[in-house]
């Protein structure tokens, strides 16, 4: 079975899609669930127990080799990252400041400021 949307193919279950036709055909819907997902399987994952970490003095010294992260790739935490969103119409928000005048709004963080008379 498969469904447009492509959830039934990626995780085998049934999306909402799979559902509808299923109650329209009076078909019984879980017969469409990989078995990993069954109450069974899940059950299984648990019989067996964990076994507890042991404080980090008790572990083996490790051997091989040292990873340095890349000190050119990590971000500054100061800086504010830079919004990679495209503003529209929608963004436009009453300016607080009153730079622009009373009665006006703008569209913020664009290159040309848009004012737009309110009355």
């Amino acid at each position: 079975m498969w469904c447009d949307c492509g959830k039934f193919q990626k995780v085998h279950i049934p999306c909402s899609h799979v559902l509808a036709s299923c109650l329209h055909a009076h078909h019984n819907y879980q017969t469409y669930i990989s078995p990993i997902y069954t109450l069974q399987q899940v059950a299984k994952i648990y019989e067996r127990q964990f076994r507890e970490l042991r404080h980090k003095d008790y572990w083996p010294t490790y051997i091989g080799p040292t990873m340095w992260p890349n000190p050119e790739l990590k971000r500054n935490s100061k800086v504010r990252p830079k919004s990679s969103k495209i503003r529209t119409e929608i963004d436009i928000r009453e300016q607080p400041t009153g730079r622009v005048g009373p009665g006006f709004k703008t569209l913020l963080n664009t290159p040309n400021i848009i004012r737009i008379k309110l009355n």
